[in-house]
């Protein structure tokens, strides 16, 4: 997914009355690279200070390696540190993602089929590549399990 469509999701989040959990689904996908199911599994103590860094604990993940703590970018740290802090157990309700996420894509412009949800995941993978980050920093930081590539013709 380019940098375009990702800004438009976010920005569309914003300015168009979706549901506030939904635009902070995207953003920490967008800005973590993390899978929709390791975002919809969150709890509130899952966002906190490791070290006195702003950090997300993923606890549940699709391999042994994406049990992880994900650093939390500067653009939505302190937001999500603040969002979560007032949240009780899980910070999302899953049960209505995905409609809402078709929806949403739609509503923005977005009607490729073959943007998914995912796609975040594989933007951001694509920027941490081009920061020149590979190998093992690389699945470190994605959850990927070692011995595992993304095609370097990330959407």
């Amino acid at each position: 997914m380019t940098s375009m469509i990702a800004r438009s999701l976010r920005a569309a989040v914003r300015t168009k009355g979706y549901r506030e959990a939904l635009g902070w689904i995207i953003a920490i996908a967008a800005f973590s690279g993390m899978r929709e199911g390791e975002i919809l599994a969150l709890t509130a103590d899952d966002v906190r200070k490791e070290d006195g860094i702003p950090v997300i604990n993923v606890r549940d993940g699709k391999t042994e390696n994406a049990v992880r703590l994900a650093s939390l970018h500067p653009m939505i740290r302190d937001r999500l540190m603040r969002y979560a802090a007032v949240c009780k157990g899980r910070l999302f309700d899953a049960k209505n993602f995905s409609s809402w996420f078709k929806e949403y894509r739609v509503a923005c412009g977005v009607t490729r089929e073959r943007v998914t949800f995912h796609s975040l995941r594989h933007s951001f993978i694509g920027k941490l590549r081009a920061a020149g980050f590979s190998g093992d920093d690389l699945h470190e930081i994605v959850g990927h399990a070692e011995g595992v590539e993304q095609a370097p013709s990330a959407k």
